[in-house]
Formats: structure tokens, C-alpha cells, sequence
């Protein structure tokens, strides 16, 4: 996301640069030699922005591929122990005794 933000900015920097209060741009579209001012710095702005974009794709489809490879490679875990309680007669005629195992 940052990427975009920073190609976003120098996109807007080198089509904002306007003379005076004219809608004349000072940024031609041609060849980065002949760029007036601060208008290559602008340029380089983008193309930087733009490696950071796809270098920010490329980085976030591999950790996304890696996390589906580790959960399908993982070892399944071993079932837990169910809790069991059982009841009874207890000690006497009336007596009731119960036993758990959690």
C-alpha cells in the first residue's frame, strides 16, 4: 500500500507542476533529459513506487503461498482425551457414586 501512496504522489507532483497560475504543466511528456526543474525527480519517484508495488505483490503472494503450504504440511494433531463420568451404586443401600475422568 505504500507503494501506491508514493507512485500516487509523484503522479500528482509531475501532473500538478503548473506555470504560474496558467494550466500550461511544466512537466512535458517527453523524454527525460529534456524535463524542466524538479520534473525527473518526479519521474524517478514513480518508477521507484512502482518496484515497490510489485515488489510488494510478489512478496505477499509468496507469504500467502507459504502459509497454505504450511498448514497443508502440517502434522494432524492427536485427538484430546474425552471426558468420562460414571455413575453407580454406592456404598450401602441408598449410596450413589460417581466417577470422572477429565
Amino acid at each position: 500500500m505504500g507503494g501506491v501512496l508514493y507512485r500516487d504522489d509523484g503522479v500528482r507532483a509531475y501532473n500538478g507542476n503548473v506555470i504560474g497560475s496558467t494550466c500550461n504543466t511544466r512537466c512535458p511528456g517527453a523524454s527525460r533529459s529534456s524535463q524542466p526543474g524538479d520534473c525527473p525527480d518526479y519521474l524517478q519517484q514513480v518508477e521507484n513506487a512502482t518496484i515497490m508495488q510489485w515488489a510488494g505483490l510478489v512478496g505477499g503472494g509468496v507469504l500467502t503461498l507459504t502459509g497454505i503450504i504450511l498448514l497443508a504440511a502440517a502434522p494432524s494433531r492427536a485427538p484430546l482425551p474425552q471426558a468420562h463420568l460414571t455413575c453407580g451404586s454406592g456404598p450401602g443401600d441408598w449410596g450413589i457414586s460417581c466417577a470422572g475422568r477429565f
